[in-house]
């Protein structure tokens, strides 16, 4: 049985979303080569913004001092960063001068924002669109467009083909990637696009997934260059037309065999880690099973010991994930940061097995709390960031 590991990310930083923020973080460019890392602000307000005692933030606690700039009535501003984004995924933030966090948003192994590869920028599908969903939020632009209108393609996640299988960091030979086809349509996909943040490469061999049957991609053949995953990213599905319509990552996880969905097809669509793209849950490392059905876990099979996964930052809803290897009675609760029980996830009788339990907190205030899994020979505890 593969073990399942917890991976938290632990950010250095007071978070409270301001309800009515006006200025966002439009599009960015975090591998900007000799420019450096690059970030626009746009305005959406019917009033200029003094952006005096803002600072722009990362995950690691770099920041960049905005004092002496304004933005006008729907307007933009471009700077510098000043530090390095993260390559393989960060979280920005956009803080005012009372430590309000305005904006913010994660991309790559972050977040659902896909990671941009070198003088790509990641943009907002409109200026200013902000739904709280980074993943639907934002897609690659190939021309970035800076201090002007943005103009990416759309995303349409889950819409057709389905990332089903892949098999990042294998011993021999390329990395290979299952693609699953759902729906009744078969699809041609020469033209068609993957990309692992660092490349963005097209499918130059002529390939149909038929309409609910299987393709199968080797990374040395079928693209137009390598692409190397690595147990740090994450892989992105664009049709020919740059929409982009599936992702999965697995950070946080290590493979022995092959990233596997199960059942076949299934989501999340818009995950950026292994806890995000359904691990332990719809996400199994499994014997490979290229072309054909993936067997996730076995009927009957129990787990090894008590795990509970958690994000370590979320936003609009919590989704954790609990494996029981025997029967017993398991309360999973959220508490604050005094300890106060917030509110009881579960509170039942397991037979041993997978579960996955998700709860909408927009009415939490943003800030730490804490999930605790209590059964009668365990008491777990991870902490949680969630963000408004």
């Amino acid at each position: 049985m593969k073990k399942y590991f917890v991976w938290m990310i632990v950010v250095l930083l007071s978070i409270d979303i301001t309800a009515d923020a006006q200025v966002k973080i439009n599009e960015f460019v975090a591998k900007g080569g000799t420019s450096k890392e690059l970030v626009e602000l746009y305005n959406t307000g019917e009033s200029s913004v003094n952006l005096a005692g803002w600072k722009i933030l990362n995950s690691s606690s770099h920041e960049r001092s905005l004092n002496g700039r304004t933005i006008g009535t729907h307007g933009y501003d471009t700077l510098l960063v000043e530090f390095d984004l993260d390559n393989d995924g960060d979280i920005i933030c956009l803080v005012n001068t009372a430590k309000d966090t305005v904006d913010m948003v994660g991309y790559g192994n972050k977040g659902g924002a896909p990671l941009c590869p070198s003088y790509f920028s990641t943009s907002r599908i409109a200026d200013g669109l902000d739904t709280d969903d980074d993943a639907r939020d934002f897609n690659l632009d190939g021309s970035p467009t800076l201090e002007a209108p943005n103009d990416p393609n759309s995303v349409l996640l889950g819409s057709s083909l389905i990332i089903n299988e892949i098999r990042p960091c294998p011993t021999s030979g390329g990395d290979s990637v299952e693609l699953y086809n759902p729906t009744g349509t078969p699809y041609d996909i020469q033209g068609w696009f993957l990309s692992d943040g660092d490349d963005y490469e097209s499918i130059v061999t002529d390939i149909t997934v038929p309409a609910g049957g299987f393709a199968v991609l080797d990374c040395d053949v079928d693209l137009s260059a390598t692409v190397n995953f690595t147990d740090c990213d994450v892989c992105y599905l664009f049709t020919d037309d740059s929409v982009r319509i599936d992702q999965l990552g697995w950070y946080g996880e290590d493979n022995d065999f092959s990233f596997q969905r199960y059942p076949d097809g299934a989501g999340p669509n818009d995950g950026y880690d292994w806890v995000s793209s359904g691990g332990g849950f719809t996400l199994f490392d499994c014997p490979s099973t290229w072309g054909g059905l993936n067997t996730g876990i076995e009927e009957g099979e129990s787990p090894i010991g008590f795990k509970l996964t958690v994000p370590g930052v979320t936003r609009g809803k919590i989704s954790i994930q609990y494996a029981i290897p025997e029967r017993a009675r398991v309360t999973i609760s959220l508490f604050d940061q005094l300890g106060r029980r917030v509110t009881i996830l579960v509170d039942k009788t397991h037979e041993p097995g997978y579960y996955q339990v998700s709860l909408k907190h927009m009415s939490f205030p943003s800030g730490i709390y804490f999930i605790m899994m209590e059964s009668p020979s365990l008491k777990s505890t991870q902490k949680i960031m969630l963000i408004r």
